[in-house]
Parts: C-alpha cells; sequence; structure tokens
C-alpha cells in the first residue's frame, strides 16, 4: 500500500484518501444511528414493563406456574374479579375480552421505513461498487450509453421567461441561489437535469450582459422534503459554456452519480453559487410541459441558514428539466 500509494498521482492520492475517509464516516455515521435506535426499541420494551396489561399478563403467567388442575379454578375466578379485561377460562385456557388491546408494540411503520432504508441503501451500494469496480474509460461509456438508450428528460418550463420583451436573467451572487421540488410518481433514478445558460445580452432591465466567456461553479443538491439544511447528494458543477452538451438552449448536465428517488417522496433540487463575483443564468418560464413520472410542486423551501440564501419562483426557473431512467 505504501508503495502503492508513493506512485499514485496527487489527484489520485486525493480521491483515494477521501474515499477512505468517507466510508470510515459513513460506517461510524450508521452503526450510531443504528445502535441508538436499538436502544430506542429496548427502552420501548422496558416502558411497556410498567403498562398495566403486562402487569396483568404477568399475573396470569404466575398463575398458571403455581397453580394446579385441583386449584386452578378457584385462583383464576379471585384473578378475574380483580382484572375485569379477561374473561374466565375453560380448559385451563385464559381469554381477554379484547385481543387487540394486547398488542402494544406499534413498529409497523417504523418497519416499513426499516425497508424501504435497506431497499435504498442496497440500491446505493450497488451503484457505488459498480462504479468503482468500472474503470476510467469504460465508467464514462456504460454511463453515456445508458443515458442515450433509457435516459427520459421531464421539463417544467421549455421557453424562455421574458419580461417587456426582454429575456429574464437571475443574478447569482456567491452563497445565493434557486431551487425546484418534485414528486415522483413511481421509483426513479435522477441521472442528471437541464440547466439554463449563462446570460448573453440585454436582460429585462436593459442591462447587456455577457457571462458565456465566463467560468462560474455552482453547488446542486438534493434533499428530501422541503428542509435545505440536510441533503441526500451534493455535486459541484463547473460551468463554462463552450464544454457544456446543449440541448434546447439550455446545459445538459450529467450527475456524476445517480441519485435514487423514491415514490411519493418530496424532493428538493437546489443550485447555490460558490462563485465570488455575481453571474447571470438565462429563466425558463411557461406552464409545466410534461409530468410523466415527476411532477414539479409548487412549495415553498426553508432557507438553508443568513448565509445561504435560496429563492424561488413558481413560474420562472433556472432548472427547467430534470433527466432520469426507471428504477
Amino acid at each position: 500500500m505504501e508503495y502503492l500509494s508513493q506512485k499514485l498521482c496527487i489527484d489520485d492520492q486525493k480521491q483515494l484518501d477521501k474515499a477512505i475517509q468517507l466510508i470510515s464516516k459513513i460506517r461510524f455515521q450508521i452503526n450510531q444511528k443504528l445502535n441508538d435506535l436499538e436502544k430506542l426499541i429496548y427502552d420501548k420494551i422496558q416502558v411497556l414493563q410498567e403498562n398495566e396489561i403486562f402487569k396483568q399478563l404477568n399475573q396470569m403467567e404466575t398463575l398458571f406456574i403455581e397453580s394446579n388442575d385441583r386449584n386452578f379454578d378457584q385462583k383464576s375466578t379471585e384473578l378475574f374479579q380483580m382484572i375485569s379485561s379477561f374473561s374466565n377460562c375453560k380448559e385451563n385456557q385464559i381469554s381477554h375480552n379484547n385481543v387487540e388491546q394486547l398488542n402494544l408494540l406499534y413498529f409497523q411503520q417504523a418497519i416499513r421505513k426499516l425497508t424501504e432504508l435497506q431497499l435504498s441503501n442496497q440500491y446505493m451500494m450497488n451503484n457505488i461498487t459498480n462504479l468503482v469496480d468500472q474503470n476510467k474509460k469504460d465508467n464514462k461509456k456504460v454511463v453515456n450509453s445508458g443515458a442515450q438508450n433509457s435516459s427520459n428528460e421531464i421539463w417544467k418550463h421549455k421557453t424562455f421567461a421574458k419580461s417587456n420583451d426582454r429575456k429574464v436573467a437571475f443574478n447569482f451572487t456567491k452563497n445565493c441561489g434557486v431551487a425546484e421540488n418534485v414528486l415522483p410518481l413511481q421509483n426513479v433514478v435522477l441521472s442528471g437535469f437541464l440547466l439554463t445558460q449563462l446570460f448573453s445580452g440585454l436582460n429585462q432591465f436593459d442591462q447587456n450582459i455577457n457571462d458565456q466567456n465566463r467560468e462560474v461553479v455552482v453547488l446542486f443538491r438534493v434533499h428530501e422534503g422541503l428542509d435545505l439544511n440536510i441533503s441526500v447528494y451534493d455535486e459541484i458543477i463547473n460551468i463554462k459554456h463552450s464544454k457544456l452538451k446543449i440541448i434546447n438552449d439550455c446545459y445538459f448536465i450529467e450527475l456524476e452519480q445517480d441519485v435514487f428517488l423514491k415514490k411519493g417522496m418530496t424532493y428538493s433540487l437546489s443550485l447555490v453559487s460558490q462563485t465570488n463575483e455575481a453571474f447571470n443564468l438565462y429563466m425558463f418560464g411557461g406552464k409545466s410541459v410534461s409530468f410523466g413520472e415527476i411532477k414539479f410542486l409548487n412549495k415553498e423551501t426553508e432557507n438553508i441558514n443568513q448565509s445561504v440564501q435560496v429563492k424561488q419562483s413558481l413560474t420562472q426557473s433556472c432548472i427547467p428539466g430534470i433527466v432520469i431512467h426507471n428504477s
């Protein structure tokens, strides 16, 4: 390992260190959360020891252990007088008036969520394993081939937003951005998105802008729900007009890693500037073009914090479309 590390280029070494660091961090976080969850379940069991029905069941158990055929009927009759929820016994069997009352644990929803977590983690780990297993050239070839064969573009807007016959520009400053909310109508995989181009020309305020000669950096994030404090996917994206593929006057941004989106779960897609100087992107507008597997929502996301501001417009967007394929 020491020999290999000495032979790796600087970028490769950084990637190696980062991957191992992330694996260690994720392992620690998952183990800690699972241990906390397991402790919570056993704490719940401990609390049930004080439950009145549980105490009654313990009394019943003691009755069975201490009684014999001759005194069982007498002892059980005395016990039934004390515990009204239990009816009399027949053939040494005790019946309860309300069986559902004996179901003391309500973990069904938690179990369903754990099952969903297991499935999504399995998909994510398989995806990461495949990416690591493939070499750099073959991986790019496989990703591109898959996108061409099975990807599907879902558009919210497909025309330029205009004001006073001028195309609308959205001004990005450091730690400022936009967000879109989407609702998967079935399990899908997010593989990319459509981003409006860097602005060039007169904007809605008759200002002459030419940002297409610049290179800017943005942070793209995927969040579960409307809270932008926690993300399930982060990627730094470099935007240079001359190097990006353009579809319908938008940049086609292919994510480095697919993101699994669960049916019925609301997701927020945020885009925040990491560039010190301000820059502008076109805005697309109009009614939603297509839904398909994804429905765009008009909801208000929660700002990340005071230093990171995310603005929204229900009728205009810098992220007018996304690219998905079925899971």
